[in-house]
């Protein structure tokens, strides 16, 4: 994710916001990350949040959380079901397809 965030800072103007978009599951991870503490302080994240779930804010991090927002979809459940080689179909066919062929996510 760092390295995404660096390449768009350097197509874009230096003063552009960016912003990154998770979903809270994710998120409650984002301190595993590679070079989490850039990705942190790189940008405004954007966290929607999950029924009964309390939203942790690493230190440095400017946090918008929306609540209210069930989507039936998760990044998480979505990697844990290409692993096991399951159906996908909030994917679409060519997103699949590229993570099939470059196996990824375990895939």
């Amino acid at each position: 994710s760092i390295d995404t965030v660096e390449r768009l800072r350097q197509e874009l103007p230096p003063d552009t916001r960016l912003y990154c978009l998770f979903g809270a599951d994710a998120f409650d991870e984002i301190e595993t990350w590679h070079r989490s503490n850039d990705l942190i302080r790189a940008g405004e994240l954007i966290v929607v949040s999950r029924p009964s779930h309390r939203l942790r804010t690493p230190e440095g991090a400017v946090v918008h959380e929306i609540k209210g927002l069930s989507l039936p979809v998760s990044s998480t459940g979505i990697r844990e079901r290409l692993a096991k080689g399951a159906p996908t179909p909030e994917l679409p066919a060519a997103v699949r397809d590229y993570i099939l062929a470059n196996h990824l996510y375990g895939s």
